[in-house]
């Protein structure tokens, strides 16, 4: 089993209007801009589904599409809560953890995705070229 970072979403109570502007609007600039960005989508329920790089494709009031260099992730966005606070990633162990900045969508699934452009996929995972053995 490989050896990845975890992240532990941190989505604002955003009854402030301001907040949800600014992430809607830095979401708007990105996909303007084509800006490759770095994304993870976790489900609810555990497991991390998806990590990697690509561009927001489509950004519309009920859905966005991100393409990757293989693919497109349509996510339904309708109801999500957005927010733009640092999210937190933990190491291998939970030893270490450290902040990244970007843009997070809490959505109406309870599923979490979220985008930086300031760090690799790589980095979000932590990943390690030895992962720790299992003991039997």
């Amino acid at each position: 089993m490989p050896n990845t970072a975890i992240a532990t979403p941190r989505v604002g109570i955003l009854g402030q209007s301001g907040a949800q502007r600014l992430a809607q609007r830095r979401l708007a600039e990105w996909a303007a801009s084509r800006t490759r960005l770095s994304y993870v989508y976790a489900r609810s329920l555990g497991g991390l589904l998806e990590v990697g790089c690509g561009v927001i494709a489509t950004l519309g009031e009920l859905s966005l599409q991100i393409k990757t260099d293989s693919t497109r992730l349509v996510i339904v966005t309708k109801g999500a809560r957005l927010g733009t606070e640092p999210q937190l990633f933990f190491g291998p162990g939970l030893l270490t953890c450290f902040p990244v900045d970007g843009v997070s969508l809490q959505l109406e699934s309870h599923d979490w995705l979220f985008f930086s452009d300031s760090t690799s996929p790589d980095s979000l995972l932590n990943i390690r070229a030895d992962p720790p053995k299992l003991a039997k």
